[in-house]
């Protein structure tokens, strides 16, 4: 298994966008055919991630008024014994635009890698990298929210 940083959106700025966020929802992207081949499911990623989010004091609400947690798994099938992965977390929240005042929803942080994994361990590779990201999101989260 091999990961690498795509890009990181987690400067100062974007984690101080991060301050007094209480709550969110949590939101597992549709997985791709090759992923739900693989073995991987939306309810695995969703049990990874929501325990290491309340652990960090938050609260998950289903509202859709709330920032969203965001986490988009992409998975393709390299060749017979392989596959490369994509995934991100983002903190998607409702912003409004400077020069119309329109409310539009908007990554105001995110983090990303790109992985490759052979078939018997592809599941856990992915699995793992949503856990790092999420945890990534979570220490940017409490250097700006210590509790």
């Amino acid at each position: 298994m091999l990961n690498s940083r795509l890009n990181a959106g987690d400067s100062k700025l974007e984690r101080e966008t991060l301050i007094g966020i209480k709550s969110v929802q949590v939101a597992i992207e549709d997985l791709s055919p090759e992923a739900v081949s693989a073995g991987l499911t939306v309810g695995q990623i969703k049990t990874d991630v929501e325990p290491r989010i309340r652990k960090a004091g938050i609260v998950i609400v289903e509202s859709a008024d709330a920032p969203a947690v965001f986490v988009n798994a992409r998975v393709m099938k390299h060749n017979d014994v392989s596959y490369v992965y994509d995934v991100r977390v983002s903190l998607e929240q409702p912003v409004t635009t400077v020069a119309n005042t329109k409310l539009i929803l908007a990554a105001t942080w995110y983090t990303a890698t790109l992985g490759y994994a052979g078939s018997g361990v592809i599941v856990r590779g992915v699995r793992d990298t949503v856990g790092d990201l999420v945890d990534e999101f979570l220490n940017a989260y409490l250097s700006v929210n210590p509790k």
